[in-house]
């Protein structure tokens, strides 16, 4: 794998009017035995690549059509074509316009519909791989119903990496609304749905389309939703709007606890409140690529805690009781994983496991599950040995002494 700050200059040439980088993010950055590939999978035009243990990267070639931002669990990348908040301003737009949500479409297919279709009906999107689901969630949780997909004939597109990404979000969706108890037709076809299609006068601006009309929509709204809740939703993807400066870290400092900074998307912290203006749960588990339960086999665990060292958003931390027994170990924070597996990708021993499955009631009550490991053979107040015990961590090689 390149050296970090190779890594880093690579990724840095992504950082254009269409997305933004956050390296310190990438949790290849934060250790460079990472396996994560997602973004290189994701992109569509295969502007990122991974050659003869190099990493490239193809700005002129970028799309911008944001998947790789999509599938990025730490959102070391972000979509700007459209920021989250003009996305939601966009989806907010039609609904007040024509009191129905959006249909989402990609490009290729609007550009071969060119006419055809009402355009107050529809957001366009260089690929359907642009939307994440707490985008999607947020929408839904401000009283919108679900919104439909479209996309071109993909087996034929040059931004078909995209498309599977699309599909993972749906799953994803159908999934959570599921537990959250409603069965909103989230649908992805080929091609626009017929009542975009049709010509629309002024009597359909007030009549039934897909079975609720706007005078009913907005009273359902209001009998369904307080304004605060709705607000609540609104403000949720404000944030991402924000342009970066030159002042980012080029490299991640280790902070005084001896971990590395930690970052928890401020989407995804909402998630779960704007989850709790859809519905309440109706299962015990939810299982997606949201979230990540950490299992640690106790038998080979080293207690190294490199884990908590390099975990990106702090879902495993570090602790230690000065007290009679001396307890060490970890604690685990479910709400905070992203399942990015960079734990399971740096320990020493092979002692963790991350289950996509997650207990709800720990999620939503934000529980701390504590793992308490027997204190490593090396002296913790010995820097050397510290030193040591990194290096051949971090895949050194041979350790010369002076």
């Amino acid at each position: 794998m390149p050296v970090i700050l190779d890594l880093v200059d690579g990724l840095s040439r992504l950082d254009t009017d269409d997305l933004i980088l956050h390296p310190e993010r990438c949790v290849l950055v934060r250790n460079r035995n990472a396996h994560c590939r997602r973004c290189l999978q994701a992109c569509t035009p295969e502007a990122i690549r991974i050659e003869n243990n190099t990493l490239s990267v193809d700005p002129d070639t970028c799309l911008g059509c944001g998947s790789c931002a999509a599938a990025c669990p730490t959102m070391a990348l972000e979509a700007r074509k459209p920021a989250a908040s003009e996305l939601l301003e966009m989806s907010m737009n039609v609904l007040r316009e024509t009191g129905q949500a959006p249909v989402f479409a990609c490009e290729p297919l609007l550009d071969a519909c060119k006419g055809t279709y009402d355009k107050s009906r529809v957001i366009g999107l260089g690929c359907l791989g642009r939307l994440e689901e707490s985008e999607l969630v947020a929408l839904i949780a401000s009283g919108m119903p679900a919104p439909r997909f479209a996309h071109a004939i993909c087996a034929d597109c040059d931004r078909a990496r995209g498309y599977e990404v699309a599909k993972l979000v749906l799953e994803t969706m159908r999934a959570l609304l599921a537990v959250w108890g409603r069965d909103d037709p989230m649908r992805m076809d080929e091609g626009l749905p017929a009542n975009v299609l049709r010509k629309r006068n002024k009597a359909a601006q007030t009549s039934d389309v897909d079975g609720v009309s706007r005078r009913e929509f907005f009273t359902q709204i209001k009998t369904r939703m307080t304004e605060a809740a709705s607000q609540a939703a609104l403000q949720t993807l404000e944030m991402e709007q924000q342009a970066l400066d030159g002042s980012r870290p080029r490299v991640v400092k280790v902070m005084a606890d001896g971990t590395l900074p930690h970052f928890v998307p401020s989407r995804r912290e909402r998630m779960l409140d704007h989850l709790a203006l859809i519905g309440e749960p109706m299962a015990q588990y939810l299982d997606s690529r949201l979230w990540g339960y950490l299992r640690i086999d106790a038998k080979r665990c080293s207690a190294c805690r490199m884990c908590a060292t390099f975990c990106p958003t702090g879902a495993i931390a570090m602790f230690d009781d000065p007290g009679k027994n001396g307890d060490m170990g970890v604690e685990h924070y479910p709400a905070d994983c992203v399942q990015c597996r960079l734990c399971e990708d740096i320990c020493p021993t092979q002692a963790i496991c991350i289950e996509s499955k997650v207990p709800i009631k720990e999620l939503i009550e934000g529980a701390i599950i504590r793992f308490t490991m027997q204190p490593p053979a090396h002296r913790l107040n010995d820097p050397k040995q510290i030193y040591h015990a990194m290096y051949k961590l971090l895949g050194g090689g041979q350790i010369y002494e002076r």
